[in-house]
């Protein structure tokens, strides 16, 4: 219900009635759509559950009141939107050609690999991984408890469960469990498959309208080669959805300049907030670069769309949620942070292990990565390009920002490097293909009309005739 919400109320954004071709325009909706969905009914039920309101009636009765009120919306616009055609090769009216059938059988066999292995992984370890069991699901089995047991998710008495963290991934679970009537593993296992499937899906679907289906299908190589991504897509953690979230905003606000699509990107980017703390530092940065890049009429749109779910999160936040543990030592002790050298040593040396770590050998999504950058080149002019310079810029700061709390971070530093920096590489690793693909030039770009022509069609040897 929460995915088939979340389709209607993109429906008029992605009109894939009205795309060529069609199961490209439903690939977008499905992945974007759940994504959305998702989330809307996450914040639903901690309002609800805030409320004192969230029995299982009350749950299923406002799921149905949000599916047919985003129905209605996309009966009311199902007319709307302009027919959306995925760019062509040169030289053919064909969207493929030999090369390109190829590339797409070897990402469909990595696709395929990853899946078992997220399968394997998750038939293996159930309850996900250790933040999965120690936090995500442990917060999740207070938000699905009876009466006011809630509140022991943002207590400060569970200090190693993070409660100043949001509730997406929690509230998501917890919500599946009530609904449901009883604990079980296949709610989560279910939630981070479906978003990892969603990332797949944006990353292909919004690379095939912005550049075209060769970009689209080489763009699958090193995500199908990015085995610490795909361990993540079993965990159960919140880093996969948040990958999701920034990739689906970035791309919409990339590619779709309307008032819809803005406000539908400012939508994902407030959920991107609801999800983890790196996404409200991603969404404050998303919204900075659209008034930068793109004006403040642009900004104004996103802004309108991020504002329900930015108002959910600052309400938590004020209200609920304890005080981070990045604040636990004094102001005075940052500039002698900054200032060590050994910790500059330390975190530059975990980083480029945990790097290391996001692949196997010489199926390491960077050499996949720079191998195709060598094969096709970047596109002349790219640097200048609005389209690129934009999400560039949000990824280059988010980094920024990640590098600053590991600076200043009351933590053990090697310990916080080496725990989470692979996961948050994680975070940006989808929306980072996506941003390198549009700078890169296609097969269409790269080979000459004579190599992307369809193949010559062999005619009837023609008969010799005896003299009569």
């Amino acid at each position: 219900m929460a995915v088939a919400s979340g389709c209607c109320l993109l429906a008029p954004i992605f009109p894939a009635w009205r795309w060529r071709p069609g199961w490209l325009g439903w690939l977008l909706l499905v992945s974007a759509g759940a994504a959305a969905g998702i989330g809307i009914e996450s914040m639903v039920y901690f309002l609800l559950l805030w409320a004192g309101l969230a029995s299982a009636g009350m749950l299923w009765g406002s799921s149905m009141v949000l599916l047919a009120a985003t129905a209605g919306l996309a009966w009311r616009f199902r007319a709307s939107g302009e027919a959306v055609e995925v760019p062509a090769r040169k030289g053919s009216s064909q969207p493929s050609n030999r090369h390109l059938w190829w590339m797409g059988l070897a990402a469909a066999c990595g696709l395929l690999m990853a899946a078992i292995s997220v399968a394997s992984t998750t038939t293996g370890a159930p309850h996900g991984d250790w933040d999965a069991w120690s936090m995500w699901n442990l917060r999740a089995k207070h938000l699905a408890g009876p009466d006011m047991s809630w509140r022991h998710a943002v207590s400060v008495d569970m200090p190693r469960s993070w409660p100043d963290y949001p509730l997406l991934v929690p509230a998501s679970v917890a919500r599946l469990w009530r609904m449901g009537g009883a604990i079980t593993t296949t709610a989560p296992q279910a939630l981070s498959s479906l978003y990892t499937a969603c990332a797949v899906g944006l990353l292909f679907g919004l690379l095939a309208m912005a550049r075209g289906w060769s970009a689209a299908v080489l763009a699958l190589l090193p995500m199908a080669a990015s085995s610490s991504y795909w361990a993540q897509g079993s965990a159960q953690y919140a880093d996969v959805p948040l990958s999701v979230y920034m990739a689906g905003s970035l791309g919409l606000a990339m590619l779709r300049q309307d008032r819809a699509g803005l406000m539908a990107a400012g939508l994902l980017a407030s959920m991107a907030a609801w999800t983890k703390n790196e996404g409200a530092v991603y969404c404050a940065l998303l919204l900075a670069a659209m008034f930068y890049f793109r004006g403040k009429e642009r900004f104004t749109a996103m802004l309108m769309g991020a504002a329900p779910g930015l108002i959910v999160v600052a309400a938590f936040k004020l209200v609920l949620a304890p005080a981070p543990g990045l604040l636990a030592d004094p102001i005075s002790s940052i500039p002698g942070k900054l200032a060590s050298g050994d910790r500059w040593m330390t975190i530059a040396s975990m980083a480029v292990d945990e790097v290391r770590n996001m692949g196997l050998g010489v199926g390491h999504p960077l050499l996949v990565l720079a191998a195709l950058g060598v094969a096709l080149g970047f596109r002349p002019g790219f640097k200048k390009d609005v389209s690129w310079r934009f999400p560039a810029a949000v990824l280059t700061l988010q980094m920024c920002a990640y590098l600053g709390v590991y600076l200043i971070t009351p933590s053990n530093v090697q310990w916080q490097v080496g725990s989470s920096f692979g996961r948050l590489l994680g975070q940006v690793w989808p929306a980072s293909l996506m941003t390198v693909f549009l700078a890169m030039r296609t097969i269409e770009e790269q080979l000459p009309v004579a190599e992307l022509a369809a193949p010559p069609v062999k005619e009837e040897k023609k008969k010799k005739g005896r003299r009569g």
